[in-house]
Formats: structure tokens, C-alpha cells, sequence
């Protein structure tokens, strides 16, 4: 099997303070500490292991990260917009995405996670092959990164 890509916690909001309308930032290491309702979607394996993906918190922060196999990930905050994590939050509540079980696992293997209240729960997929009941959740996922996307279908 090979490694996953396992952040554990997602960034702190410290990490995107600074974030404004779509400009470009330093990358952050993550901090200690979590933030709590917030969607972590991307993939990681093939032959470097390398993860790559986006995080959007429900207050609308977004950014981008990037895990190489065995170093700490890290952030790169891309903007605020509230009204994209609004849908991609509701999304996920209309599909019951916590209630939803599915687990594949690949040489690229493709996630969604969620960590809110209720702690966290994550659906994992062989890239190129996404249970089709989550069609929704990406399209509105896509929706709010657009071409701020980091290597998820």
C-alpha cells in the first residue's frame, strides 16, 4: 500500500490572515493548532508520493497546499469568498457527506475531507474515479477554486 497523504489537521486561520482578494503569498508550514469547519480536497501518490490540493474554511478562506512525501505540508493562501464556501458547505449537507462511506485507494489516490464540530470524516477514491454521488460537492468545490485548483479532478 502506498503512503497516503494524511495532514492530520488543517491549517490554523492565523496561517491565512493575510489573505486578501486573490493575492499571492508566501507558503506557510502549518500551525499546531486546527481549524474547525473546513474541506481539504486533493490527491497524493504515483511515483514521488507528492500531495497536492485546496482547503476552504466555511468563513471562506482558501488556499492551496502542497505535501511532499515525509515534509510537513505547506499553504499558500489564494483569497476570501464567503458565498463559494457557503455552497461548497451546503453541498456536502445535501449529500449527507458525513453519512457517506467510500474508501479506495490507488497509486493516486483522491480525497475529500471534512473537520467540523462533529470531528472528521474523509472519502477517499482512485483518481479519474469519484463516486458519482459526490458529483455535486465537486462541482461546487470546482466553482470556488476554478483555476486556483491544485491537481483533483
Amino acid at each position: 500500500m502506498l503512503p497516503r497523504l494524511r495532514c492530520g489537521a488543517l491549517v490554523a486561520l492565523s496561517a491565512f490572515a493575510g489573505a486578501t482578494g486573490g493575492s499571492a503569498q508566501e507558503p506557510a508550514q502549518d500551525p499546531p493548532s486546527a481549524v474547525s469547519d473546513s474541506v481539504r480536497i486533493g490527491c497524493s501518490g504515483g511515483n514521488t508520493g507528492l500531495g497536492l490540493g485546496n482547503t476552504i474554511t466555511r468563513d471562506g478562506q482558501l488556499a492551496a497546499y502542497r505535501k511532499p512525501l515525509r515534509d510537513a505540508a505547506t499553504h499558500t493562501p489564494l483569497r476570501r469568498d464567503s458565498a463559494a464556501a457557503a455552497g461548497v458547505f451546503a453541498a456536502l449537507e445535501r449529500l449527507r457527506f458525513r453519512a457517506f462511506r467510500f474508501s479506495e485507494i490507488g497509486n493516486m489516490t483522491c480525497y475529500i475531507e471534512l473537520i467540523d464540530g462533529e470531528g472528521k470524516h474523509e472519502v477517499n477514491w482512485v483518481m479519474g474515479q469519484a463516486p458519482p454521488e459526490l458529483a455535486p460537492a465537486l462541482a461546487a468545490l470546482r466553482r470556488a477554486f476554478g483555476d486556483d485548483r491544485r491537481m483533483w479532478p
